[in-house]
C-alpha cells in the first residue's frame, strides 16, 4: 500500500494547500443538492416499483378512473371518554357538523365551490344524483327535523336494515364505534363514538403520485380548520383528510431536524473531552471540529452527487448524517491513536515522517472498517424498495467520501496541530504562545503523557483482570449463551410488522386523530379490515387487459360468462381472508335479486337468469337505474361505442377480516389475488386494493433482507480472512458477527418493533458496524506474543478504550433520537442503541474470553525467524548481553528481538511498555515513509527479514525506528 503513504507525504508537506483544496471540491460536490428532489409520499418509498399491483392500479384508473378520496370525521364523547354518544345530543352535534362542513366554501383558481359543488363530492348515480356520505344520520336521512321528533333513539338505531340516500346499506359498525349490546335482546345500548364519511372526486391531472387534484384539495384545507375549532359541550370532533395526513408526512422530513445538531454537539462535546489532556500545548481538543468539519464535508459531497444524479431525499436518508458522524468518529480515533504511538516510538522524526507513520500504522484500521461497511451498504443497494436502495447508496457514497477526507482534510489538519505544538501554541487558542514547559499541566499539577487516564484504567486494566478471572469466564460466557438463546427465540417468533401510520410525527395532529380512530373504529385502523375489490375484464376487446393481456377480435359476451360472475362472489365471500360483515357487495347478485323480485320474474330461466342476451343489457340498464342499483353504476362499465351491449369491465366489493400483521396482509393478498382467478378465468378476474402496492413491499423485504445480510456476511469473511490472515480469527469475528445479528432481530421481537423496512435498514448495517469492533480486538490479540491468556488481556489493553470509544461515539449520535416525533428515527434510536450495546459485549467480553480459552497462535512465525536471524549475528558475547539484558527487567520473552514490530504492552511485572523498545531513545526516521506495506500480516514477516539484523527495532505500523 505504497500509494496511501505517497499521498499522506505529500498532505503533510503541503497541509494548508489540501485543506483549501478538499474544502472546495467538498462545497463543488454540494452543489448537486440544487437537484435535490425530497421524496415523502409512501408509495414512492416503501413499494418495489413496477409490481403486478402497479400493473393492476393502471388498468383500474384507466378504465374507472382514479379512486375516490374519503374525508373522515370522527365524533366523540367528551374529553375523549367512553361516555355514550347515542344520544340526541351528539346526533344533533354531529349533524351540525356536516352541515357546517357541506356548506363551508372554497376558492381556486377564482373559482368558489362547496362540498356540493359539481368539482367536489363523488356521486356515485352520476351527475345530478345525491353526495355520497355515509353516516349513522342515514337512520335519520340527514333530517334535523326527525331526530328532534324521534324520543326513541335506541329503537331507530337498533333497527335491522337501512338505506342511504342512494340506497346502499348502512351497517351499524360503519358508523357506530365500539357498541355495547344487550346480553339478552342483543340490541345497542351505547357506544363511544360515530363516524361521518364524506366521498370525493378525485380528477388529479396525472398518475403520479404526487398528483392531486387542486380543487378538492383546496376544499379539504378550507373545512380543516372549521372542524377543528367546532366546539360542543357534548362531544369532541376530529377529522381526517387526505390532505392533512400528506401534510403530516411531510412535516416528518423537518420536525426533527434540531435533533441531528444536538448529535452533533454531542459528540464534539465528547471528542474534545477525550483529546483534551492536561496541558496547553499537547491537548488536541480542536481537532473535534477538524473532524465534523471532514464528515460534514463528506455528507455534503454524498448528498450532492446522489442528487445529482436523480436520487430522492427522504427522512430515512436524513439520518445518514448520525451514521457518517459516528463512522468517520471512528476513524479520527483510530488515526490519533496511532499518531500517538508514533509519538513514543519515533521521537525527534520530522513532521512529514510522522505523518506517513502514523497514516501507515492507521490504514489497515481505517480501511477495514471502511471496506466492511462500503460491503453492508452495497448489499442493500439490491433492494426492491426505493427507500432502503436510495440510503444505500447514499451511504456507500458517503462511507468512500468519509474515507477519502479522513484520509486527506483531517490528515492535514493534525499536520498543522502538530506545528501548532512545535510552535507552542495552545489548544483552540493557537494564536496564543505557551510558556508552559514539557511536564507542566493545568491548574499547577504535573504533566505525564504515559500515565494512563480513567478509561484505560477500567478498560486496559481491570475489565480484563474481572472478565479473564475463572469465575469471570464462566459468567461471561453463561450471558452470552443467554443473549443468543434469547436472540434465537425472538427471531424465531419476530412477525413483519408495519403501519403507514407510523410514519406521522407523534405530536402531529393526524397521530391524534390515528389514536382515536383505532380506540373507535379499530377495524377500520391501520391494522383493521381493508377493502379488495374483484374486477373482470373483457379479453378480446384490444387493450382492455394489462401486461400483454389485451387482445383482440370478437368481444366475449359477459351473458355467456354468468356461471362465472356468480362463483366469483361466492367464492370471494368463503375466503379465508374476508369478512362476512358486510357480506361481498356483487353488482351480479343485486341484479339478480332484483330481476327475481320485478316484473321480470316470469320470463326468467330456471336459475332465476335472463333469457337471452339482449334482454341480459336490457335489463342490466333498468336495475342500474333504480334505487337499489345506482350505487353499482361505477361498477359496471360498457365498452365505448357499443350502445351499452358489451361490458368492458365490471367489480365487487368485499371487506376483509382484520389483518394485524404485515405478513398477514401478505397472506391476504396471496389469497384473495388465487382465489379471484380461479373462479373467473374466462374473464380474466383479479383482486386488486390500493393497499395492495404496500403488500407487495412487505413480501420482498424478509427476502431481500436476508439475502444482503448473507452476501455482506459471506464478503466481510473473506475481508477478515485477508485482513487477518487467520482462519480461526476469522471465524470468531464472523460468529460474533452472526450472533449480534441474530440477536439484533430478536430484539425486534422482544421490544414490539417488528420486521419491517425501517428495521432491515439497522439489520444491514449491523454488519458494517459491529464487525470492526470484533476484529480490531481480533486483531490485536494476534499481534501480542505469550499466552492465551495474556494476549487477551494485552488486546484489551492496547484496543479495548478505542473499540469502546468508538462505539459509544455511534450511540452519542443516536441518543438525541430518543424524543425524536418520527417513527423512522425512534427505531434508528432503539435499533442503532441495540446494535452498539452487542457489539460491544461480544467485542470486549465475550470475544476476549473466546480467545483465552481457544485462541489461535500470535503471528510468532515471523518473530522466530527475526530473533533466529538476530542470534545468528552475534557471538557469544553478544548472546550472553542479550540474555543479561532480558533478565535486568524486560520480563519473560520481552526483549527488543521480541517486541521489535509487535505490540507488546505490559508483560508480567516489569514487562515492556509501550509498544517498542528503542535503542538510546530516539529512532531513525529515514524509512517510515518507505511505502512499503509492512501492515500485511504476511508482508510483516517480510518486512522483518528486510530489516535483518542490522536494523534497530521496527513498529508494529510500519516504521523502522
Amino acid at each position: 500500500m505504497a500509494f496511501f503513504s505517497v499521498i499522506a507525504r505529500f498532505v503533510a508537506r503541503r497541509p494548508l494547500a489540501v485543506v483549501i483544496t478538499t474544502v472546495g471540491v467538498g462545497l463543488l460536490l454540494g452543489l448537486g443538492m440544487l437537484r435535490l428532489t425530497v421524496v415523502t409520499n409512501v408509495e414512492d418509498l416503501y413499494t418495489p416499483q413496477g409490481n403486478i399491483a402497479f400493473a393492476h392500479r393502471d388498468y383500474v384508473d384507466s378504465v374507472y378512473g382514479y379512486d375516490q378520496l374519503d374525508v373522515k370525521i370522527y365524533v366523540t364523547g367528551k374529553g375523549n371518554t367512553v361516555d355514550n354518544v347515542l344520544t340526541k345530543h351528539a346526533l344533533l352535534a354531529l349533524l351540525d357538523v356536516y352541515n357546517l362542513v357541506t356548506s363551508t366554501n372554497a376558492t381556486f383558481n377564482g373559482t368558489t365551490f362547496n362540498y356540493e359543488g359539481e368539482r367536489i363530492c363523488y356521486r356515485p348515480g352520476g351527475a345530478g344524483t345525491a353526495c355520497q356520505a355515509v353516516s349513522v344520520l342515514d337512520y335519520w336521512g340527514f333530517d334535523r327535523a326527525k331526530i328532534e321528533e324521534d324520543d326513541d333513539i335506541l329503537s331507530t338505531l337498533n333497527r335491522p336494515y337501512v338505506l342511504s340516500r342512494f340506497g346502499q346499506p348502512v351497517p351499524q359498525e360503519w358508523v357506530i364505534g365500539q357498541m355495547t349490546h344487550d346480553n339478552a335482546t342483543g340490541r345497542v345500548t351505547a357506544a363511544n363514538a360515530y363516524l361521518l364519511t364524506l366521498y370525493l372526486q378525485n380528477n388529479k391531472p396525472g398518475r403520479g403520485s404526487r398528483d392531486v387534484d387542486k380543487y378538492v384539495e383546496a376544499w379539504q384545507k378550507a373545512i380543516t380548520p372549521i372542524v377543528k375549532g367546532y366546539s360542543s359541550p357534548h362531544v369532541d370532533v376530529y377529522i381526517l383528510s387526505p390532505w392533512e395526513q400528506q401534510a403530516a408526512a411531510d412535516s416528518a422530513l423537518t420536525t426533527d431536524l434540531f435533533l441531528q445538531g444536538v448529535s452533533a454537539v454531542l459528540l464534539i462535546g465528547y471528542s474534545m473531552l477525550i483529546l483534551h489532556k492536561p496541558h496547553p500545548v499537547y491537548s488536541q481538543s480542536h481537532l473535534a471540529f477538524a473532524n465534523f468539519i471532514s464528515v460534514g464535508l463528506a455528507v455534503l459531497g454524498s448528498y450532492g452527487l446522489c442528487s445529482l444524479v436523480g436520487l430522492g431525499f427522504s427522512l430515512v436518508t436524513q439520518s445518514l448524517a448520525l451514521l457518517l458522524l459516528g463512522l468517520g468518529t471512528d476513524d479520527m480515533l483510530v488515526t490519533l491513536a496511532a499518531h500517538d504511538d508514533t509519538r513514543k516510538e519515533m521521537e525527534g522524526a520530522s513532521i512529514s515522517d510522522r505523518i506517513v507513520a502514523t497514516v501507515s500504522r492507521a490504514r489497515r484500521g481505517v480501511i477495514v472498517a471502511a471496506a466492511t461497511n462500503f460491503v453492508a451498504f452495497c448489499t442493500g443497494i439490491s433492494s426492491q424498495l426505493p427507500a432502503l436502495r436510495d440510503f444505500m447508496i447514499y451511504a456507500a457514497v458517503g462511507v468512500v467520501l468519509v474515507f477519502i477526507y479522513q484520509s486527506t482534510f483531517f490528515v492535514a489538519c493534525l499536520t498543522l496541530d502538530m506545528f501548532r505544538q512545535r510552535e507552542k501554541r495552545m489548544d483552540v487558542f493557537c494564536c496564543v504562545v505557551s510558556t508552559a514547559g514539557p511536564n507542566d499541566g493545568c491548574c499547577r499539577r504535573q504533566y505525564d503523557p504515559e500515565k494512563p487516564d480513567f478509561f484505560h484504567s477500567v478498560i486496559g486494566s481491570y475489565l480484563p483482570r474481572v472478565i479473564l478471572h475463572p469465575v469471570g469466564k464462566i459468567a461471561v460466557l453463561l450471558v452470552t449463551a443467554g443473549l443468543v438463546a434469547w436472540g434465537a427465540y425472538g427471531a424465531a417468533h419476530v412477525r413483519n410488522d408495519f403501519n403507514m401510520e407510523w410514519l406521522v410525527p407523534s405530536k402531529a395532529y393526524v397521530f391524534k386523530v390515528f389514536e382515536v380512530r383505532r380506540a373507535t373504529f379499530p377495524r377500520s385502523a391501520g391494522k383493521g379490515a381493508l377493502p379488495v375489490y374483484a374486477y373482470t375484464r373483457n379479453p378480446s376487446i384490444s387493450g382492455s387487459g394489462i401486461s400483454g393481456s389485451g387482445g383482440s377480435g370478437t368481444p366475449i359476451d359477459y351473458f355467456d360468462y354468468q356461471d362465472e360472475l356468480a362463483a366469483l362472489s361466492a367464492a370471494l365471500q368463503s375466503d379465508f381472508y374476508v369478512g362476512s360483515a358486510p357480506p361481498v357487495q356483487s353488482w351480479y347478485d343485486w341484479y339478480l335479486k332484483w330481476l327475481n323480485a320485478s316484473s321480470h320474474k316470469g320470463s326468467l330461466t330456471p336459475q332465476g337468469r335472463p333469457p337471452t342476451s339482449p334482454l341480459f343489457y336490457s335489463w342490466l340498464h333498468e336495475f342500474l337505474g333504480t334505487l337499489m342499483g345506482k350505487r353499482f353504476k361505477p361498477d359496471v362499465v360498457f365498452a365505448p361505442g357499443s350502445n351499452g351491449t358489451v361490458i368492458l369491465s365490471s367489480r365487487m366489493f368485499a371487506l376483509t377480516n382484520a389483518l394485524v400483521y404485515s405478513e398477514t396482509q401478505v397472506d391476504a393478498m396471496v389469497s384473495t389475488r388465487k382465489t379471484v382467478a380461479a373462479a373467473a378465468p374466462s374473464l380474466q378476474a383479479f383482486a386488486y386494493s390500493y393497499f395492495f402496492i404496500f403488500f407487495e413491499g412487505y413480501a420482498v423485504l424478509q427476502h431481500d433482507t436476508i439475502l444482503a445480510v448473507g452476501v455482506a456476511g459471506a464478503v466481510v469473511f473473506v475481508i477478515m480472512l485477508l485482513v487477518l490472515a487467520d482462519l480461526t480469527c476469522s471465524i470468531l469475528v464472523a460468529g460474533m458477527v452472526a450472533f449480534i445479528g441474530l440477536e439484533l432481530v430478536g430484539f425486534l421481537y422482544w421490544s414490539g418493533m417488528g420486521f419491517n423496512s425501517v428495521t432491515s435498514i439497522a439489520v444491514l448495517l449491523a454488519v458494517g458496524i459491529v464487525v470492526d469492533y470484533s476484529a480490531f480486538i481480533a486483531f490485536s490479540y494476534l499481534s501480542q506474543i505469550g499466552s492465551r491468556h495474556e494476549r487477551a488481556h494485552k488486546a484489551l489493553a492496547h484496543l479495548g478504550v478505542a473499540v469502546f470509544n468508538g462505539g459509544f461515539f455511534m450511540f452519542l449520535a443516536v441518543l438525541p433520537l430518543c424524543v425524536a416525533q418520527s417513527f423512522v428515527f425512534q427505531s434508528f434510536f432503539k435499533m442503532f442503541a441495540m446494535i452498539v450495546s452487542l457489539g460491544l459485549w461480544h467485542a470486549l467480553f465475550a470475544l476476549p474470553v473466546i480467545l483465552s480459552l481457544v485462541g489461535p497462535p500470535p503471528f510468532d512465525t515471523a518473530v522466530e525467524r527475526f530473533n533466529k536471524r538476530l542470534e545468528g549475528g552475534k557471538g557469544e558475547e553478544g548472546k550472553e548481553g542479550e540474555e543479561e539484558r532480558m533478565e535486568e527487567g524486560h520480563g519473560k520473552g520481552c526483549g527488543k528481538g521480541l517486541c521489535g514490530g509487535v505490540e507488546c504492552g505490559e508483560m508480567g511485572t516489569d514487562g515492556c511498555k509501550g509498544e517498542m523498545i528503542r535503542d538510546g531513545g530516539s529512532s531513525s526516521s529515514s524509512s517510515a515513509g518507505d511505502g512499503s506495506d509492512n501492515e500485511g500480516l504476511v508482508g510483516l514477516a517480510m518486512d522483518r527479514e528486510r530489516n535483518g539484523s542490522g536494523s534497530t527495532s521496527v513498529s508494529g505500523g510500519g516504521e523502522a525506528g
